[in-house]
């Protein structure tokens, strides 16, 4: 059995229905697959010192995993999937497992491979290692957490923090504060893994916004 806490970012204190409903089936299914939730850790604010602070909570939990999912992403009727996904990836070499979500314009992916920093525009079929993947569901595996960040108090080193750039033209650029955690995740050893077993709905319900049409 995997012990898991549960949790995420849920900005504004806002959160997509559908995500409640995963959270449900989470906490009443679980089990039958091998995943007991012990936690629930949530947090609002600014995105970065929210994830930190979420992290963590987890990581003094006592639990296997942290299962982070954003508020406007859901997961219902995956948990047999996740149940499987958290199984095979509970190996030394792997420091988080996400879902591919659709994330952006032009049905671009939130998965970067090697060679390049621009989303793919075809939904991965096969799971296995990447370069990057920004979050919308994505599972920390704890034991390599507590060993290359060891340090809890309130001066740890940020688990995410966006990074700021040169572009190249005298302007400024961003990664956000998931890719750049990848990042950091891979220079000192950890896999990142995209599992595209697990299916996750992004639902953006702002009017006006053009991933709106995805609804």
């Amino acid at each position: 059995m995997q012990r898991v806490a549960f949790g995420g970012p849920w900005y504004g204190s806002k959160v997509d229905t559908r995500l409640c409903l995963s959270l449900l089936q989470f906490v009443t299914l679980g089990p039958r697959f091998g995943l007991v939730p012990e936690e629930v850790v949530i947090g609002d604010g600014m995105l970065d010192l929210t994830r930190n602070e979420l992290m963590v909570k987890a990581l003094r939990s006592g639990c296997d995993w942290f299962l982070s999912a954003d508020a406007d992403c859901s997961f219902i009727g995956q948990i047999p999937e996740l149940g499987v996904t958290l199984r095979q990836f509970d190996i030394p070499e792997v420091a988080l497992v996400g879902a591919p979500v659709r994330c952006g314009l032009n049905d671009r992916w939130n998965v970067t491979f090697e060679g390049g920093f621009d989303t793919t525009l075809e939904r991965p079929l096969l799971a296995g290692k990447v370069k990057q993947i920004g979050f919308g569901l994505v599972a920390f595996r704890l034991a390599w957490y507590r060993e290359h960040w060891p340090k809890l108090d309130s001066l740890h080193v940020p688990f995410f923090q966006t990074k700021v750039m040169q572009d190249g033209s005298g302007g400024f650029k961003s990664l956000s504060e998931d890719y750049n955690h990848c990042a950091v995740v891979r220079a000192v050893g950890g896999h990142v893994v995209c599992d595209p077993r697990i299916v996750v709905k992004h639902h953006v319900v702002r009017a006006g916004h053009p991933l709106a049409v995805n609804e």
